[in-house]
């Protein structure tokens, strides 16, 4: 009985091709928000310095 009640809702996700698509577009939004993060964290210390330079320049 207990495996029936898991069965079933288990076989029609995986029959369910909407599911899948919706899978794809996780795995796809996690990578951009990899690359994105990726991306903040190798050039953090020179905008951090382009960011100083330009506070250096205008008047307090």
């Amino acid at each position: 009985m207990f495996r029936s009640i898991i069965a079933r809702p288990a076989q029609r996700f995986l029959a369910d091709r909407n599911a899948a698509s919706s899978i794809d577009y996780a795995v796809i939004a996690a990578g951009v928000g990899a690359v994105i993060i990726a991306t903040v964290l190798i050039m953090g210390t020179s905008l951090n310095g382009m960011y100083e330079s330009v506070r250096s320049v205008w008047p307090s």
